[in-house]
């Protein structure tokens, strides 16, 4: 697959990867044809008071998968997230890795809908019988799931 670590035409004043990819600890690992994976390392100042990674920060982590999903279909112009659900169906520590995958699931001419889900790296490599499995494989043990619509915002240019 190929990785893109920004979209075709980047407009003005964007800055890719954005500033919260150091808050998150992500790395991108792939994105194409309206997919992306990145691996998350939320650090302690992530937590919440019971020492789990807070839910507003995994929910942060779903919208930064989704973003390279979209951009990798090389549209002009930027999209933004306008709604997203989001099922907390387990718990994240801090110093943990997370991995986030998404696919834009269907893409109009204005909008966008993409789903996303976070998975604890450990489970992508190793599922309850001890044997590798592919990430698609653990729907057990997902930890966040989400859906977004995401619209155009055309960017006038200079």
């Amino acid at each position: 697959m190929t990785v893109a670590t920004s979209p075709p035409s980047t407009p003005a004043g964007l800055r890719i990867p954005p500033p919260t990819y150091q808050l998150l600890g992500a790395e991108l690992l792939e994105a194409a044809e309206g997919r992306a994976r990145v691996r998350f390392i939320p650090g302690p100042e992530t937590a919440n008071p019971a020492g789990l990674v807070q839910g507003g920060i995994l929910a942060a982590c779903l919208d930064d998968v989704m973003g390279p999903a979209v951009f990798s279909l090389g549209r002009e112009g930027f999209f933004v997230t306008v709604s997203m659900s989001v099922s907390f169906l387990g718990k994240a520590v801090p110093g943990g890795a997370l991995v986030g995958e998404a696919t834009v699931v269907r893409a109009g001419r204005r909008h966008l809908f993409v789903e996303a889900r976070l998975v604890r790296e450990l489970e992508l490599r190793l599922g309850a019988d001890g044997r590798r499995h592919r990430s698609g494989d653990v729907d057990a043990d997902h930890l966040r799931e989400a859906s977004a619509a995401l619209v155009l915002l055309q960017v006038e240019g200079e």
